[in-house]
């Protein structure tokens, strides 16, 4: 409390306040109204009607005061915004110069792992195709066989089985 106090004495505009606050402070602090009386009644209303004054005259000052801070604040808003905007309109044709780049170089690899997949899949395939060759000799004649023995020595094993 006694940091906002001092920043409150810092404030040029509200001394004439914080010297009335130390006034009414001695003599409202601890004060009591006999409200039940008329004199007592009307000496509370009193009371009352002049710290709201100051109160109010302090709301006043505050507004006033804050004012230009207020005006200043929004053209800093208003100023970043409109340079926000051109520096956009320099930054987002270079953006999307980058990203198609990417987009590019993403369809590319893409690409290389779908060939690199297929290529497997089709070696697999050649495999597989040897691999079944002893299923469908069942029940073969021993000529059908050594045909298939002299077929499967004969295939090229050539890079496509890497």
């Amino acid at each position: 409390m006694e940091v906002l106090r001092v920043v409150c004495e810092q404030i040029k505009e509200y001394s004439k306040t914080e010297a009335a606050l130390t006034e009414l402070k001695s003599r409202f602090a601890n004060a009591t109204f006999e409200v039940a009386t008329t004199k007592g009644l009307a000496l509370a209303r009193e009371a009352r009607a002049e710290i709201r004054t100051w109160r109010t005259s302090l709301e006043k000052e505050r507004v006033r005061i804050k004012a230009p801070a207020l005006e200043y604040c929004k053209l800093i808003d208003t100023e970043a915004k409109r340079i926000t905007v051109e520096l956009l309109l320099l930054e987002e044709p270079i953006d999307a110069t980058i990203k198609e780049e990417e987009g590019r170089k993403e369809k590319e690899r893409l690409a290389k792992v779908e060939a690199e997949t297929k290529r497997l899949a089709a070696i697999q395939e050649k495999i597989d195709i040897i691999r079944n060759i002893p299923t469908h000799l069942q029940n073969k004649s021993a000529i059908s066989i050594k045909e298939s023995i002299d077929f499967i020595r004969a295939m090229p094993l050539g890079e496509e089985y890497e």
